[in-house]
């Protein structure tokens, strides 16, 4: 198997703002990095993408996150957190989410979560949307790398956003 730097392997696992994909081959100089969607739909089923591997994380490509990365990411997003509104723009909200940086994606959920219990963002659909596309994001891919029931990761991510609010 080839590999890069970043444990990405042929046979290894992406993930972007969407959806998981499998890697399925990677060809060297300029390292190229060859996947496809790990699921596979009648409009995707002939897809296979390519891209230079320096260019991951720019398209907002990451490998999967490992079990020990899993549960600190539940342990940050269960840290106190209080909402400030001069924090909360959307558009910028929207472009975190896309850049798929998880460590960019805790305070902002938390910021969302707090924020869509608070007046006046609380109706904001907007808001609430991309809070909620944050969170079926987060359910696929720890339920994928856990093997876990998505309802139960579901629990877990809303206990611990809970808690962040105490």
């Amino acid at each position: 198997m080839l590999s890069l730097k970043g444990n990405i392997t042929t046979g290894s696992y992406l993930i972007d703002c969407e959806q998981i994909y499998i890697v399925t081959d990677i060809k060297n100089q300029p390292e190229v990095v060859y996947f496809k969607p790990y699921l596979v739909s009648d409009k995707n089923k002939s897809l296979v993408c390519s891209i230079p591997a320096d260019n991951l994380n720019r398209a907002g490509l990451r490998a999967l996150l490992g079990s020990k990365e899993i549960t600190s990411l539940l342990t940050d997003l269960s840290k106190p957190y209080s909402y400030t509104p001069s924090r909360f723009d959307l558009k910028t909200a929207k472009e975190v989410f896309l850049s798929n940086n998880i460590v960019q994606i805790i305070p902002l959920l938390q910021n969302l979560w707090s924020a869509t219990r608070s007046e006046p963002i609380k109706d904001d659909k907007n808001a609430r949307t991309l809070m909620e596309m944050i969170i079926n994001h987060l359910i696929d891919e720890i339920s994928f790398v856990t093997k876990s029931p998505s309802l139960s990761v579901s629990k877990k991510i809303s206990n611990s956003l809970n808690h962040s609010l105490q």
